[in-house]
């Protein structure tokens, strides 16, 4: 994949860049990402919104929690697509803008599943072997203990639209030639 810059913006205020890099390798870039949701956690608002988000969930009911903050998300946030190059907003930034690619989805959906005690990740994937194409969002579930990692994919939905993406669907097996799994270190 073609080296480009790489900016984390705040959206705390002004959109002020606090990082600007040359994104280098896939590793560094799963750092750009967990530093913009570190930021997002860090957040108070970022707090509020996400309690705001999911209120309507009793007591101790996990897929309500995930299933509601992945659709409140995908309803105030439509896909457009980036240019070359990363910006990776955190989660306030990006529902200003109300828009997110693939990597601004996953930041913004790991923060709020962070905000609320989930284990967070992201599969990053490559459709034709060559470079990576995209990322979407893991998340560990139970929350306590989780039993393994399922998919939160913001951005696609089964036919291919933003339209049509529900949680815990991601794009089949057969048509991701690579796949790399990493757990968002938010310290």
């Amino acid at each position: 994949m073609p080296r480009a810059a790489a900016a984390v913006e705040t959206g705390l205020g002004d959109p002020k860049l606090v990082w600007v890099d040359d994104t280098g390798s896939l590793k560094r870039r799963i750092r750009y990402l967990a530093e913009a949701v570190k930021l997002g956690v860090e957040d108070p608002e970022s707090h509020r919104i996400v309690a705001e988000a999911v209120r309507g969930c009793p007591g101790n009911d996990q897929s309500c929690e995930v299933r509601t903050w992945f659709q409140w998300l995908k309803n105030r946030v439509r896909y457009e697509m980036q240019g070359p190059g990363d910006i990776f907003t955190t989660l306030r930034r990006t529902l200003d803008r109300g828009a997110a690619d693939c990597d601004q989805a996953v930041v913004s959906l790991a923060t709020g599943l962070v905000i609320m005690g989930y284990t967070a990740g992201a599969r990053v994937v490559s459709v034709d072997g060559n470079y990576w194409n995209h990322i979407y969002t893991l998340v560990g579930v139970p929350r306590d203990a989780p039993s393994g990692l399922f998919s939160l994919e913001l951005t696609i939905g089964p036919d291919g639209t933003p339209e049509t993406a529900t949680p815990f669907w991601e794009i089949p097996p057969a048509l991701r030639k690579e796949e790399r799994d990493f757990l968002l270190q938010i310290a």
